[in-house]
């Protein structure tokens, strides 16, 4: 399964793809899958920042919550392209989405609320 992480709607209710997560049905763990997918059911998500002291100063953490309580955690080992992106998409509510694993819906794709079109660019 391919699992879309989109910004909150803007003033035209359109969301874009920031980042994708592809977990193979047969390679990941269903619990990790079933996370994912409570993820996509109970969308908007709050994310809040959770990075501690004691990780790693280019860490970053993430909890994922759904009525408060923590879903899944989402880390960035400094590694990642534009870092910033996701302190700032995080700060509103994200939209979980899924697709088959061969879509070609991935970052930059705009999600009107019923269908996704590629970027411009």
């Amino acid at each position: 399964m391919k699992y879309l992480l989109m910004t909150s709607p803007n003033s035209q209710g359109k969301s874009e793809v920031f980042y994708s997560v592809y977990m193979p049905l047969n390679l990941a763990p269903s619990d990790l899958i079933t996370r994912w997918d409570l993820l996509v059911e109970n969308s908007p998500i709050t994310v809040v920042n959770s990075t501690n002291e004691k990780n790693s100063l280019d860490s970053k953490s993430f909890s994922f919550l759904i009525n408060g309580g923590v879903s899944s955690i989402f880390t960035i080992n400094g590694e990642e392209d534009g870092d910033e992106k996701f302190e700032i998409a995080f700060s509103d509510p994200v939209i979980v989405k899924s697709v088959e694993d061969d879509s070609l819906i991935d970052i930059g794709y705009i999600w009107d609320g019923s269908d996704f079109t590629p970027p411009e660019n």
